[in-house]
């Protein structure tokens, strides 16, 4: 009966202890545009849209390229 006891202890201290999250889908988003911004400073805010063609001018060229046909 001990050990079933201190089994059970060692199993909900973990959960206990860990915390709720904090944040919710709009703060996530916040956070992401922030980074991506401080991250890129250079690329327009509208330009996040195209992904990594707006980082990218190389494969934009190579895309591009293609779409020409």
């Amino acid at each position: 009966m001990k050990d079933c006891a201190a089994m059970l202890l060692l199993g909900l201290v973990p959960m206990l202890s860990q915390q709720a999250a904090v944040a919710g889908p709009e703060e996530d988003r916040e956070a992401f545009v922030e980074y991506s911004q401080s991250r890129f400073p250079e690329v327009p805010f509208a330009e996040f849209a195209n992904g990594i063609y707006a980082i990218d001018e190389d494969v934009r060229s190579q895309v591009t390229g293609t779409w020409a046909w």
